[in-house]
């Protein structure tokens, strides 16, 4: 059934001889060139891999590895925080909610105010209420999302 002699060395060499025909074109190691293609297409997938899905993932290593590949590609840089910048950070978000909400509450008392007049005059203020209402409630999601 099975040969062991000449004819096994002989294909044997025949397929160590057509590896080095391939190897001299450059056509046996492909994957390098193809690796220098992926990383040039990392930007344009958004960093993701072609068969990465991070809807099913729920370990979190897909997006792990999404901001490593971020990184090298040199689009984040990690800063490390020290105690002055998220003091100066804090500072500034309760600036930005004190604002917010001040501005919420001079909405609130003008809407409050009602002046008497004739039916246009009411349905014209009814309707700028309702953009004041949505003006509101933004604010009070970015107050929100500050805190």
């Amino acid at each position: 059934d099975s040969v062991m002699g000449k004819k096994k060395d002989a294909v044997i060499e025949c397929a160590l001889q057509a590896c080095r025909m391939l190897d001299a074109e450059g056509i046996l190691r492909q994957s390098k060139h193809n690796q220098k293609r992926k990383q040039e297409d990392w930007e344009e997938n958004d960093y993701y891999d072609s068969d990465e899905d991070n809807f099913f993932d729920r370990t979190g290593d897909i997006d792990r590895k999404r901001k490593k590949r971020m990184i090298k590609a040199g689009k984040i840089s990690e800063t490390v925080e020290t105690y002055q910048s998220l003091s100066n950070k804090l500072t500034f978000v309760q600036n930005e909610i004190k604002q917010l909400q001040f501005k919420l509450n001079k909405s609130t008392e003008e809407m409050s105010i009602s002046g008497k007049g004739d039916s246009l005059d009411e349905y014209m203020k009814t309707v700028s209420n309702q953009l004041d209402k949505r003006k509101q409630s933004d604010m009070k999601l970015q107050i929100h999302q500050l805190k």
